[in-house]
């Protein structure tokens, strides 16, 4: 039996302010709604000539079994408010008492959010900053410097060193901190049970600071991010890339439509999940939240030889420059000690 589209068929659709599959904007006009599914469900029903009457859940919560019957949108379509449901659902064997399901909207999986773990400092946590070679390359320096200054000051500041004693204040210089990503393995200690899942991003600020790890669905997550970066600016959060459970989110229709409508729905919503209306939808709108949760390697790195080159240039010409006025300042002081000599023995002549 094939679908009538050439008459139109009035339907009323429950939703709920649940992103990223659906996003709505309050109005002064009424709810704007935003999100892939909501352009999914218009391009089906212009096919299936259908007329949509959107339903919003008043508390946007997707149902649950409370009190011997069902709250949220699957309530809204246990009891025959609505004949559809927006929002994609975890499809259970629950709900297929009064429900169909559609094919999969898109597969979503959940993964740990938890803040970039700081290293404690250590007492000799500032040689780490530089590798062994440079550090015996600074000694290196230090001694032939201060041979060389020792050197110069016995030939001339040393009867002058007591009247040009002071005194020097040195501000003190700032620790040196390391920091890696933290343990997904201590996750599982920070996570608060008691906390709703709809409440948990509320937490974002504690996880950020290392007192709390969110667990949910990568997508759900990713959104939240987007938000939180696009309001603060910033981010210090790290997203495992290590999934688990992954499931599947699926469109829910009532059973009391005929099975050739939900196989004419399920064939429309088919094609445009497989023309990868999901894949770009996300792409384009989550990749604010990479510049959130993106790696940056804060694994504190030694710096080597190569790093510092145009340092020891500049040391080994200073050095050099130094070593010359050395030889010259002997000289010169040479010539001073034999003139003085020959002047004493010409005096003595007289």
């Amino acid at each position: 039996m094939k679908w009538n589209s050439s008459v139109s068929t009035k339907l009323k659709v429950a939703y709920a302010n649940l992103a990223p599959f659906v996003a709505v904007e309050e109005t002064k006009n009424g709810d704007v709604l935003g999100g892939f599914i909501p352009q999914i469900m218009e391009m089906v029903a212009k096919w299936m000539n259908l007329e949509l009457t959107y339903i919003r859940e008043p508390y946007d919560t997707y149902g649950s079994w409370v009190n011997n019957t069902w709250n949220g949108m699957v309530g809204m379509l246990y009891r025959n408010e609505v004949d559809l449901i927006l929002n994609p659902i975890l499809p259970t064997d629950e709900f297929l008492d009064f429900l169909y399901y559609t094919n999969p909207i898109t597969i979503e999986a959940y993964t740990i959010l938890a803040g970039k773990k700081s290293e404690e400092l250590g007492l000799f946590l500032y040689f780490s900053v530089l590798d062994k070679s440079v550090w015996i390359g600074i000694i290196i320096a230090l001694f032939v410097i201060s041979v060389t200054s020792a050197a110069l000051f016995r030939r001339t500041l040393l009867p002058y060193s007591f009247q040009c004693t002071f005194t020097l204040n040195m501000p003190e210089s700032p620790r040196f901190m390391e920091s890696n990503l933290a343990i997904n393995r201590l996750a599982w200690t920070k996570i608060d049970h008691t906390v709703s899942q709809v409440k948990a991003f509320q937490s974002i600020p504690k996880v950020e600071k290392g007192g709390l790890c969110i667990i949910h669905g990568h997508l759900i997550i990713k959104d939240r991010l987007s938000k939180y970066f696009r309001k603060k600016g910033t981010c210090n959060l790290h997203l495992s890339k290590n999934y688990f459970y992954p499931f599947s989110l699926m469109m829910a229709i009532h059973r009391r439509l005929p099975p050739v409508f939900a196989e004419t729905f399920n064939r429309g919503v088919t094609r445009l999940v497989d023309a990868d209306i999901t894949g770009k939808w996300f792409e384009a709108a989550l990749e604010v939240s990479d510049l959130c949760t993106s790696y940056s390697d804060n694994t504190l790195k030694p710096l080597g030889l190569e790093h510092i080159f145009g340092v020891l240039v500049l040391w080994a010409a200073g050095l050099a420059i130094s070593f010359v006025v050395l030889i010259l300042e002997m000289k010169i002081s040479k010539r001073k000690k034999v003139k003085a000599t020959d002047l004493e023995g010409y005096g003595a002549k007289i």
